[in-house]
Formats: structure tokens, C-alpha cells, sequence
């Protein structure tokens, strides 16, 4: 288990961006664990973080290489196009005391000039669909092209009929992006910038290199995964405790992992998936 003082907590929610935002009320320690459940301890699994080399695309403030740090990481690259959270990232940093293990990137992922298999692993959370259509396959082959040994993704699953990261309107993501906000209209809603959701398809850019090796999510089966509840989500403003996972969600996963095993992926709502190297 990770645990910071709680000066250091407290110091971290005072930072001037992150007092203005949602995260002003946000647990730091429970967040830095979710990261810890989510994603390091599958990552453990697989390789050896003490003697690996981790870079985050979309890092935002930095949660997920900050808890790889805390977990015995060697080092971690953060990249982010905001400079205002990178800024911050930096502040957290020396706060946590981990300024020494960190690299700071401000570019876009799409830009990004990574040697080839720089990295020992690559982390892209719940950024591909911001990065627009014309960027999404270059994204995906700096992620091949700069990882040595596994590839941690996680982006909405264009295929799936429902996607709430921008609404709870079914098929509304699958209508033209010109005619997307009159559909959304007639349920109340004015989306005015839409993402782009990415298709299973385009992941074939790793095939060569990297084959799925998790079955649920990031998870090896889906008995994990349900054993990383209760977790506190750093994502949303409200309910951010999860004591256990909806139903619904029980009866795809379990479905979808019984069915497809580790090429659920195509079929989910989200294309989460750790990618190992063949």
C-alpha cells in the first residue's frame, strides 16, 4: 500500500490549479491506490518495475507514474500537452519527493520523436480519443514503435453501441461528427466538441510486435479484476467511492472473458488492455 504524510496530501490539493478543479476534494492516497490496483500490480506481474522505464502519454497531473515511482519503479517520462497540468505534475513531484526519477515531456503524443523501444513500457490512459481522427493511427505507432516490453491502453471502444465518456446517448458516437449535435439534440444535449472514439481495428499496428496478455481490463482474469474492488476513482466529482462493480458490468465481463478470453477487448465498452511483447 502506498502512504504519504498527511502534510504532503494536503500541500498537494492547496496547488493553486487543483484547488480551482473537481480534484480540490479529491484523496490523494486513494488515488495513488487505484493506480496501484488498476494498473501496477498487473504490471507487476509481468516484469520487474524496479529495473524498468515507464512513460505516460495524457499524464495529466501525474497519479499513475507517481504511483509507479511509490511501487519501486525505476524511472517515469510524463508527457502532456497542458502545460498548467504538467506544471502542476512537476509541483507533485517534489512534494512526493520523486523530482530525481522524472522526466517531463510538454508535447502532444502524436509529436513525439521516441527512440525505438526507448521504453520498457507505455502507458496511454483515456487519451486516444482526445487527439483527434488524423491523429489516432500515429499515436498508436509512436506507442509500438517506442515500447521494448508492454503497452498499457485504455480508450472508449468505438465498436460498443453506448460510450459515456461524452453522454449516455446510445449510437451517438457512431453518427458523422457534422451531424452528430443535432442527433444529441433531440435527446437535450448540445455537444459541441465531440471526440473521436477508436475502432479495435486500428489496434492491428501492434500485432507484429505485441500480442493481449489480460483478459479483464488490465487484469489476468476476471476474478482480479473483481478482487481490486473497493477502490476510490479519481474520475468523477461525485461518488467516487466503488465498494463493488455494477452488475451489468459483472455479467459482461464475465460473459465477454468466458467467451473471448484475452480478445474481449473487441467487444467491451472500453479497449483496455495490457499488450505484451511476442
Amino acid at each position: 500500500m502506498i502512504q504519504i504524510s498527511t502534510d504532503q496530501s494536503k500541500e498537494i490539493i492547496s496547488l493553486p490549479f487543483l484547488s480551482s478543479t473537481d480534484y480540490s476534494n479529491l484523496d490523494v492516497e486513494k488515488t495513488l491506490e487505484y493506480m496501484v490496483k488498476r494498473y501496477i500490480n498487473p504490471l507487476k506481474e509481468k516484469i520487474d518495475i524496479a529495473k524498468s522505464s515507464f512513460v505516460d502519454c495524457g499524464s495529466g497531473f501525474g497519479w499513475l507514474a507517481f504511483a509507479y515511482l511509490l511501487s519501486g519503479g525505476k524511472s517515469a517520462t510524463l508527457c502532456e500537452i497542458d502545460s498548467i497540468r504538467l506544471k502542476e505534475a512537476k509541483n507533485i513531484a517534489g512534494i512526493l519527493g520523486l523530482e530525481k526519477k522524472c522526466t517531463f515531456i510538454d508535447s502532444a503524443m502524436q509529436d513525439l520523436k521516441f527512440y525505438e523501444n526507448e521504453f520498457d513500457i507505455f502507458a496511454s490512459v483515456e487519451t486516444l480519443e482526445h487527439v483527434g481522427e488524423n491523429n489516432i493511427d500515429k499515436c498508436l505507432n509512436v506507442m509500438a514503435r517506442a515500447t521494448n516490453s508492454i503497452i498499457i491502453l485504455t480508450t472508449p471502444n468505438k465498436f460498443f453501441p453506448l460510450v459515456i465518456h461524452d453522454n449516455k446517448i446510445p449510437f451517438s458516437h457512431w453518427v458523422p461528427s457534422q451531424f452528430r449535435n443535432r442527433y444529441t439534440s433531440l435527446f437535450g444535449l448540445n455537444e459541441k466538441h465531440p471526440n473521436d472514439f477508436v475502432s479495435p481495428l486500428r489496434l492491428k499496428i501492434f500485432k507484429n510486435k505485441f500480442r493481449p496478455s489480460s483478459v479483464t481490463l488490465t487484469f489476468a482474469s476476471y476474478r482480479d479484476w473483481k478482487s481490486s474492488y473497493p477502490f476510490c476513482s479519481p474520475y468523477n466529482s461525485g461518488n467516487r467511492w466503488k465498494e463493488k462493480p455494477p452488475l451489468v458490468l459483472k455479467l459482461l465481463y464475465w460473459t465477454l472473458s468466458i467467451a473471448f478470453g484475452r480478445h474481449c477487448h473487441l467487444f467491451a465498452p472500453n479497449l483496455c488492455r495490457m499488450w505484451i511483447r511476442k
